[in-house]
């Protein structure tokens, strides 16, 4: 009898807890997506402090430009970062982004195919996978010159890009980063890379020059 009431107990507890833990990560999801925020056509989600990252914009098409800074219940925001596939698939042909940008996430701009000009992204330091991937008519950008991180295929088939390209020390460039970059001429490594991945440099076509800039000593 006192076995069986046991196992009753721990049965009971075990519905509770599992109950608890549902309850709670509700609550959490609800917090969450109550933390969002849209202004101006431009959805945003707190990341800490007074930073925040662009999730959603109505505007698809044409000339964007980002703001710096937006206010929301009496607190002042700092955009830096772009959230993953803002853009995706759009028809805007040229983006100005605050210099307060430090991540662009995944698919940000991917298939962007009319995006001409992207302006801004001096500061960033991570570009994450096909970030401006088959962004076929990308002439102009602000290439970052701190930049860390190139994510798998963030530039892949980017056949427009003719303008020098400038890879950090310490940088990591992951499978395919800037492959398909096929008018890129000149590119220069400041220093040994963190890491680099496979075929990161394939489909280059029109590479003339490949800087190598002190790798030894570390």
């Amino acid at each position: 009898y006192f076995r069986n009431t046991n196992i009753i107990l721990i049965y009971t507890l075990m519905r509770r807890t599992a109950l608890l833990t549902t309850l709670l990560l509700a609550v959490c999801s609800l917090s969450a997506t109550a933390q969002r925020f849209t202004v101006d056509g431009f959805t945003y989600q707190p990341i800490g402090g007074d930073r925040v990252a662009l999730v959603e914009s109505s505007v698809q098409e044409g000339e964007v430009t980002l703001p710096q800074s937006v206010v929301n219940d009496g607190k002042t925001y700092v955009l830096t970062t772009i959230g993953e596939s803002v853009f995706a698939n759009s028809t805007i042909t040229s983006v100005d982004m605050p210099t307060t940008v430090t991540k662009i996430g995944k698919e940000a701009f991917h298939y962007c195919m009319s995006l001409v000009t992207v302006k801004g992204t001096e500061n960033v330091d991570s570009i994450m996978g096909q970030a401006f991937a088959t962004c076929r008519q990308m002439k102009t950008m602000d290439w970052p010159k701190a930049l860390k991180f190139v994510g798998p295929h963030a530039f892949t088939y980017d056949s427009s890009i003719t303008f020098d390209l400038f890879l950090p020390r310490s940088i990591t460039l992951e499978e395919g980063a800037l492959e398909g970059m096929f008018k890129v001429g000149t590119i220069t490594l400041d220093g040994q890379p963190a890491y680099v991945g496979a075929e990161a440099f394939s489909g280059l076509d029109a590479l003339t020059t490949f800087n190598i800039n002190a790798i030894y000593p570390p």
